[in-house]
């Protein structure tokens, strides 16, 4: 009677409460793994509209390096949409350099919608030697 009930002990196998233990731990890992994976969703939306505005911002940028160096000026306070962004361009003429270069710094500033309101500004100088 003895040999058979450790037979019955010694049999191989999981109980039911050792199998409740591990489905609650493994549902427990796959909810973590859900809401991980609806973060990495919501943020790589987000990288993505703002590297869109990197490179409208980059666009203007590079179409006002191909201007005239004298017009760039009338581009200061242009607001212009483009595919749900707005994208204002401010230029200021900087004070005369003593080595002969006029400088005008360029704020390029991106603004949307998305989870509230966004922004990205892109600033760089262009310099015109005038001797």
């Amino acid at each position: 009677m003895i040999n058979k009930l450790n037979k019955l002990r010694s049999d191989k196998g999981f109980s039911l409460i050792e199998m409740l233990i591990a489905i609650t731990i493994f549902a427990v890992g796959l909810l973590a793994m859900a809401q991980l994976q609806t973060h990495a969703i919501v943020y790589n939306a987000q990288a993505q509209r703002h590297t869109v505005a990197t490179i409208h911002a980059q666009n203007i940028i590079d179409e006002l390096r191909a201007m005239d160096f004298d017009l760039l000026i009338d581009e200061n306070n242009k607001t212009v949409p483009i595919d749900g962004y707005t994208i204002t361009t401010k230029v200021t003429p900087d004070e005369p350099d003593p080595s002969d270069t006029a400088i005008q710094t360029i704020d390029i500033e991106v603004m949307w919608t998305y989870k509230g309101a966004k922004s990205y500004t892109l600033t760089t100088a262009i310099a015109k030697y005038t001797k």
